[in-house]
Order: C-alpha cells, then sequence, then structure tokens
C-alpha cells in the first residue's frame, strides 16, 4: 500500500477508498438499476459511503456548472481533481491519521472507478460489459446530479459526468443502454460533459439550455457560490425558484394528510373507477404519481414537479410556506482547509431564530477548559414566535393546551417564558474527567450545567414557581442553582456553578479560536474540545468496550486514541450578514 506522497507522474492520481470496517454498497437487484450505477461510477463512489480524495497537482477541465442551465433549481457536484490548495491541504490532514494509512486503501483514481464499476456489474446482468474496454477510456474527474426546470414548469433529473473522449463514452454508453434494456434514460453531450435525464429529448433539451445560459454564468449562482467560499471536493447550490416547488409539494402532501383526518365522508366510486373515492382523479398520465384531482393538469407524461401557483391561507402547511416565500437562494461546500475539514453553508431570505442575538460573550466566557459547549441567543421575542406559531396551527384548541399549562405550572404565556429563557443560554461540560466512566457514580460526578443570561431575580422566582406548582424541587434531583449578576447557573455540582458563573477565558484558547470564526456575530456555537481529559476519557471507555466484545482493528483502546490523538477541536457556528444566514461547521487537528 502507498503512503500519502502525491505521485510524480501528471496522470497518475492516489485516491481514498472506502474504509475497510464499512461494507461496500450492496449490487443492484434489476438490470436497469446495474447501468445506471455503472454510468454514474464517479458520483456513486462519494455517496455511496466512501471518503473520496483525489490528488494531481494541475486541476484541469472544465466545471459541472459549465454544462448545466442556469435554469437549475439545485445541484451537488463531486470533484475528484480539486485545485492545488485542496490537495495540498488534504495531504496535510490526513497524513496526520495512522488509521487512515492503515485501514484505507491507497491506489488510482482508476482502481476506484474500478471497484465500484465490479460491485454495480456483479450480478452478472452485464457480462459483455467490462471496465477496462468501455469505461475507462472514456469516464472523467468531476460529476454532478441536478433537478433542471425546463419549459411549462416540468422539472427533469439531471446527472452530468465528465469524459475524456466524447466518441469513446457514447460507444460505451450505447452498450451500457443496450445491456440494460428498454428504460427511462437517454442522454446527450456538451462539450467534455455526458448529460443523462429521463429522455433523449430532455437530456437534448438540457444540453441546449446549457449553450444559450449556463450555470456558470448566472449571476444567482456566482453570487451565493461566492458567498460560500472556495470551492472544494464537494459543493452544492440550491435556486430561489426551487422553495416554490417545494412549498407546492409540502401543501399537497399537508393536504393528503389532512383528508386522512375524516375518511368517513368520502363516497365510494364505481366499479369504472377501481372503488376510489367519488371525485378523485383517475386518468392519470403514464409515470405520474397520483395528486390530487385540482392538481392534475400540472403535471406532465414522464414525470415533474407541479407548476407554482397561490398560496392558500386555509393551508395547513402555511407556515413552511411563509418560511420559504422569501428564500433567495443557497451554496455550499465541504473542503479542506487549515490542516482540517469544513462545511459551509450561506443562504439568503430563511429566517434566523437567534439571528438578532449574540452568544459570544456567554460562550467566550465559559472557563478555558470547557470539553463541550453549546450556546444560542434568542431575540427579545422568540416567546411569541413559538406562541403564535402552536396558535396558528392548532387554532382554539391550542388557546385552551395554553390555559391549561399557565394554571398548572404558574406562569403567564408568553411572557414568563420569555423571562426564562433570557437573551442567550449555553450548556456546558467542564474539562476535569474522571480517569475512567466508572468512576461516575451519578450526576454530582459530572461538571456540567445551564448558564442564563437575563434577568437573574425574575429568573430565579419563576424557577421557584414551577417548583412551587409542580412539587418538585430541583434540589431534589440534585441540581443546584446560582446567580451572579445578570446569570443564572443550573449546575450538578456547586463547584461548577462558580466556575461557571465566573468571567472564563474559552474566548481566549487557541482551539476555540480555530473553529469558532465570526464569534462576535454569533447566534449559535457548538465547540467541542478533543484535547480534553474527557475525550481521553471516553475513547479509552470505547477501546475497553471492544476489547470486551473481541472487536480487533479500529476498535481497539490503541486504535481510537491513537485516531484521536491527531483532533484539535470541533465547531458549528451560525450568524447572520442582513438577509444572509451563515454556518460554517470545522474539524481541526493539531
Amino acid at each position: 500500500m502507498s503512503d500519502l506522497t502525491p505521485p510524480d507522474g501528471p496522470e497518475d492520481t492516489a485516491i481514498l477508498t472506502t474504509p475497510e470496517p464499512l461494507q461496500p454498497p450492496a449490487a443492484p437487484k434489476s438490470r436497469r438499476t446495474a447501468i445506471i450505477a455503472a454510468v454514474s461510477v464517479g458520483v456513486a463512489a462519494v455517496l455511496g459511503g466512501g471518503a473520496l480524495v483525489a490528488y494531481k497537482f494541475i486541476a484541469s477541465g472544465p466545471q459541472p456548472s459549465e454544462a448545466l442551465p442556469a435554469s437549475v433549481l439545485g445541484v451537488l457536484s463531486i470533484d475528484l481533481d480539486p485545485g492545488a490548495k485542496q490537495k495540498i491541504e488534504a495531504i496535510k490532514t490526513l497524513h496526520k491519521f495512522p488509521g487512515l494509512k492503515k485501514s484505507l486503501n491507497l491506489g488510482s483514481t482508476d482502481d476506484l472507478r474500478r471497484y465500484v464499476f465490479k460491485e454495480a456489474t456483479k450480478d452478472g446482468t452485464c457480462k459483455n460489459l467490462t471496465y477496462d474496454a468501455d469505461i475507462s477510456p472514456w469516464i472523467g474527474n468531476r460529476a454532478a446530479v441536478a433537478a433542471a426546470e425546463l419549459g411549462d414548469h416540468k422539472v427533469a433529473p439531471v446527472f452530468a459526468l465528465e469524459v475524456s473522449d466524447v466518441g469513446k463514452a457514447e460507444t460505451g454508453v450505447k452498450k451500457i443502454i443496450k445491456c440494460g434494456g428498454d428504460g427511462d434514460i437517454g442522454y446527450a453531450f456538451n462539450d467534455k460533459y455526458l448529460i443523462i435525464s429521463d429522455s433523449t429529448a430532455h437530456a437534448k433539451e438540457i444540453v441546449a439550455d446549457a449553450k444559450k445560459a449556463p450555470l456558470s454564468d448566472d449571476a444567482k449562482y456566482q453570487k451565493w457560490s461566492d458567498a460560500a467560499g472556495d470551492a472544494g471536493i464537494v459543493n452544492f447550490y440550491v435556486s430561489s425558484k426551487a422553495a416554490t416547488y417545494v412549498a407546492n409539494e409540502v401543501g399537497d402532501l399537508a393536504g393528503s394528510l389532512s383528508g386522512l383526518n375524516d375518511l368517513s365522508g368520502l363516497e365510494t366510486g364505481s366499479s369504472d373507477s377501481g372503488g376510489l373515492p367519488s371525485g378523485f382523479p383517475t386518468d392519470f398520465p403514464e409515470n405520474n404519481l397520483p395528486t390530487p384531482s385540482d392538481n392534475a393538469a400540472a403535471f406532465h407524461s414522464g414525470g415533474g414537479a407541479s407548476a407554482p401557483r397561490a398560496a392558500d391561507p386555509t393551508d395547513p402547511s402555511g407556515a413552511i410556506k411563509d418560511a420559504l416565500k422569501n428564500f433567495q437562494g443557497l451554496a455550499g461546500s465541504i473542503r479542506f482547509a487549515g490542516g482540517g475539514m469544513e462545511l459551509e453553508i450561506v443562504s439568503g431570505g430563511i429566517q434566523n431564530v437567534a439571528g438578532s442575538g449574540k452568544v459570544t460573550d456567554e460562550v467566550e466566557s465559559l472557563p478555558a477548559d470547557t470539553a463541550l459547549a453549546l450556546g444560542v441567543a434568542y431575540p427579545g421575542d422568540v416567546a411569541k414566535r413559538i406562541i403564535d406559531s402552536v396558535r396558528s396551527q392548532f387554532g382554539a384548541a391550542a388557546d385552551d393546551q395554553i390555559a391549561q399549562a399557565e394554571s398548572m405550572f404558574g406562569i403567564k404565556l408568553p411572557d414568563d417564558l420569555q423571562t426564562l429563557l433570557g437573551k442567550a443560554i449555553t450548556l456546558s461540560l467542564g474539562g476535569d474527567a474522571p480517569a475512567s466512566l466508572d468512576d461516575v457514580k451519578g450526576p454530582a460526578d459530572l461538571p456540567a450545567g445551564i448558564k442564563i443570561t437575563g434577568d437573574a431575580d425574575k429568573i430565579k422566582a419563576i424557577i421557584t414557581r414551577l417548583e412551587d406548582h409542580s412539587g418538585l424541587s430541583l434540589n431534589d434531583i440534585g441540581v443546584v442553582v446560582e446567580s451572579s449578576g445578570d446569570k443564572v447557573a443550573l449546575v450538578l455540582q456547586s463547584a461548577y456553578a462558580k466556575r461557571l458563573l465566573a468571567d472564563g477565558k474559552l474566548g481566549d484558547t487557541a482551539s476555540f479560536k480555530k473553529v469558532v470564526e465570526n464569534a462576535d456575530k454569533a447566534s449559535a456555537v457548538l465547540y467541542l474540545n478533543f484535547d480534553s481529559d474527557w475525550t481521553r476519557t471516553i475513547a479509552q471507555a470505547a477501546g475497553d468496550a471492544a476489547d470486551t466484545f473481541g472487536i480487533d482493528g479500529p476498535g481497539s483502546v490503541d486504535s481510537v486514541e491513537a485516531n484521536l490523538k491527531p483532533l484539535q477541536a470541533l465547531g458549528f457556528t451560525t450568524w447572520s450578514e442582513g438577509s444572509e444566514s451563515h454556518v460554517l461547521l470545522k474539524v481541526t487537528t493539531d
């Protein structure tokens, strides 16, 4: 097995394939499934559970966005030939994990494709189809799956695969289709890309649309892709137009479920309608799913989503539609960076419940040795939003339930709920871990707690009221309540309460700074310190369990600890800038 050193030759590549403990994808059950899998080897390898990273010093060739039309509603692309910066970062990161050298099979890109092709065709359906003769001569490094809006609001599935030789690709694809028999699959070529859809007509229409207006030239695609940062090995984009289709489908589903609430009112149809309720449409076009009769005309032969329509104020899915109506777009990327990996997502027009709050001070002031922290900030009307949402969904029934809750717990909604939530809440686990999980005999052995920032006196008064009306004291279940200034701590250890209420320095630690970017804007933060004593204790417990049950290899004590050792921290941060919402997940190594 080779090491992680990049290959010398420009044509050779090294690639990480599926870890040995993971089982390969099951062989396709049908001829059609086997053929589609064989054509889609690049994407199938990535989405089928493999951890794929290709190395090559010079990235070349067109991107999928150049071969797809601007009319796509959404696209997910895989790049097995990313830029030099990505490859260098990947090598630096993956080289730190001894388990990867031992349990991952390093070979060439072609070896990976050969493996997936073999798995996709091992049922013996296509005996005359071989990888060396029919696939290897033309398959490229990039692929994408997408949904494209065609004429009359039809939506067609798209699979775009980069090819190195169009002539050889066409020969190979024809052989694959012949092997697979009849089926709803068609293809066309757009320069260096093979475009596959549910019919040849659709494939050709997609190619024609892409030549007129490629996705790569679309201003909205460029805006959101740029906002999401550097491209990575996986990139994705969702158009603002997708929200309309999603809202309609959610509305159809909600309407169907709502209809199930009164089955007794359905009339039995005649024998000609197969016993369906009277008025239910029976003349569905071939290949279409049954839909409510008022929507059937919007569906087209060969499949497709319903056309946009006006929102119904009585629709039970109104809340979801309201959340989607201002959606402007979304883009994201999974990439290697800073000695680790990160996922970044940027979207526009999606309401962020915690968007107007800042949790910065609450998280950064936690003890410096914090092993795990979760902090969320709230706008001043979050409780009202919650209650209003409940009322909009359940109407008068909700008012009755709210009144009962107020009487039972002695509180006033939503005012007391807003007070109790405060401006921000953090949950944390201290870094002082026992040598073994066996030493944890009860809650009092855990340095964990909740810190609420707000009006401390009012918060404690509401807690007391809740205890009185419920007949349950927090102290009786081992929860200590203490306060200082504008902070209230609910903890399992009195000693940890004092640390939690003090001015800690978590925000000054190097690992926190590396994984929690834009902390000054953050409305929500999740932080996990892999270098803490807790990580070592849990790793030891996992290894001991593996040894107890006779599990060898990656589950052993030494292996677990060795492969956790390179990890430094994980951070998840959300923040808003104007109408844009940002999400960043980072994992760093030492």
